[in-house]
């Protein structure tokens, strides 16, 4: 039960540093706050908000500078789009595996948008 809930935890927190980086809260090459103010503010560990930042930073998006911390990594905004891509490429193969096609998760979209905009 605690490694779920240490793994949801640091998973939300990598989430929020993730969604301040793509915002443009954050920008490229730009230091990240500290572990231990991340750490203060989340109301966790520090091993927890380290692995928070381990695997954003496996994921490419930042990068550590031994002894001066994590930074944003320089075109940003690539890695996003890349990011963008690789999930529309999973959702394009799930919805291919459910049997519908490209036109049908368009129009799905189209759906969605408009039920959203309610």
């Amino acid at each position: 039960m605690y490694t779920t809930q240490c793994k949801r935890k640091y998973l939300q927190i990598a989430g929020q540093i993730k969604q301040e980086i793509f915002c443009g809260n954050l920008q490229e090459n730009t230091p990240l706050p500290t572990i231990r103010k991340y750490a203060i503010d989340c109301q966790v560990s520090i091993s927890t908000v380290s692995k928070a930042l381990q695997f954003l930073e496996r994921q490419g998006i930042i990068y550590a500078r031994r002894t001066t911390g994590y930074y944003v990594v320089p075109h940003i905004y690539e890695k996003k789009k890349e990011l963008a891509m690789s999930l529309i490429e999973d959702l394009v193969t799930a919805v291919r595996i459910l049997g519908y096609t490209e036109e049908d998760l368009l129009l799905f979209v189209k759906e969605y948008k408009k039920d959203v905009g309610k």
